[in-house]
């Protein structure tokens, strides 16, 4: 008499998983690439701060005048904050790197079904949103920047938590 053993499929990777890996292999890639290159570029010079921060509080001004005052604040705490990222540049640069590797890692493990990606992303993300704190004052952290990454990357990790029943 034969006996049949019931082999389960290999189930294959969802669409919607897919998807969001495309767009975060897009997103880090550039991170990569723009990290990569600010390093062989090196931190800009003073002149070039300087010109950058002169044209920058020009248009604050004219923001101000308008009575945007709470937009120009924001826009000089955005550019404070490149300042502060062009003085600590291999910090904020290495960081980046960082950041942008761990989301690349965590969706390779992810598209191989190991949950262990899903935790790399989130520790990505959370580096993402914290990483301005470690080289800029935290009065001078845009919470614009701040909640932005947070939105982002609390959406991205709602969408990848939809496929937690296929990775293991």
């Amino acid at each position: 008499m034969e006996t049949f053993e019931e082999v389960e499929p290999q189930k294959k990777r969802p669409v919607f998983l897919t998807v969001l890996g495309i767009l975060t292999f897009i997103n880090s890639g550039f991170g990569l690439l723009g990290a990569l290159m600010s390093y062989l570029a090196g931190p800009a010079s003073s002149d070039e701060i300087e010109d950058y921060l002169a044209l920058n509080m020009k248009n604050i001004e004219q923001i101000r005048g308008e009575g945007m005052d709470g937009f120009a604040d924001t826009m000089e705490k955005m550019i404070n904050s490149i300042q502060y990222s062009n003085d600590a540049h291999f910090l904020s640069t290495t960081l980046n790197l960082a950041i942008s590797a761990l989301a690349i890692a965590g969706v390779i493990m992810m598209f191989r079904g190991q949950k262990a990606g899903f935790h790399l992303y989130i520790i990505g993300c959370l580096l993402r949103i914290s990483s301005f704190y470690f080289y800029t004052p935290a009065a001078e952290v845009s919470g614009m920047m701040v909640g932005y990454f947070t939105f982002t990357s609390l959406l991205f990790i709602f969408m990848y938590s939809r496929n937690l029943k296929w990775l293991k």
